[in-house]
């Protein structure tokens, strides 16, 4: 692996997963084909060329524009803890060098073309990349839509329940840092396929 690509998955896996402990990037690097560095090795490379857009503390790697508070990550890691990490393909993981990357998924795109045929209003692609990423930094769902109807969005009240199911399955297929990258339909997959315990906190 050269240094590029190593330079690439540090804020990449930080873009798609928010906060990790340099621990855990000795198995990220080696799954994609990396040697087997050192929890040392890492932390000193990282200390000489810390990646744009990311922080270091205590052993944590995480996305500095992400929150304005270190008890905002410690929720994060609390919620997270235990969680398996989402390792992409890496040309999927590429994308995510771009802090501002937010995937464009079959349920986005389908209330994308609800609220476009519901109000008439077009561009509106650059709301919903801004509420995925918004909902990947635990902003709630609930405030999230608040921030779209006060887009001027508007919907007749006979849209609201079709609005709402196609907002929790844009929720629901939508990588969190909660979920160390995994999306909450994915979680509940695994979850069914009892690979590994799912909190039940989770939104199905």
């Amino acid at each position: 692996m050269n240094k590029e690509t190593i330079d690439l998955i540090f804020p990449a896996m930080i873009h798609l997963c928010g906060i990790l402990h340099v621990r855990y990037f000795s198995d990220i690097l080696e799954h994609y084909g990396g040697e087997n560095y050192t929890r040392k090795q890492i932390l000193a490379h990282l200390q000489q060329h810390l990646p744009d857009h990311c922080c270091l503390k205590d052993g944590f790697l995480y996305d500095a524009d992400g929150f304005d508070t270190w008890e905002q990550w410690t929720y994060i890691l609390e919620r997270s803890d235990g969680k398996p990490i989402y390792l992409p393909p890496l040309d999927e993981l590429s994308s995510y060098a771009d802090p501002a990357y937010a995937e464009w998924t079959p349920a986005a795109q389908q209330l994308l073309l609800f609220l476009e045929e519901t109000t008439q209003r077009g561009h509106l692609r650059p709301l919903l990349e801004r509420a995925s990423l918004d909902l990947r930094r635990n902003t709630s769902p609930q405030e999230v839509i608040q921030h779209l109807l006060a887009a001027n969005i508007l919907l007749p009240e006979a849209a609201l329940p079709a609005f709402g199911s196609l907002f929790v399955q844009f929720y629901n297929h939508t990588r969190l840092y909660v979920n160390h990258g995994y999306t909450p339909e994915e979680l509940k997959q695994l979850h069914f396929a009892k690979k590994i315990k799912v909190p039940s906190d989770q939104c199905h």
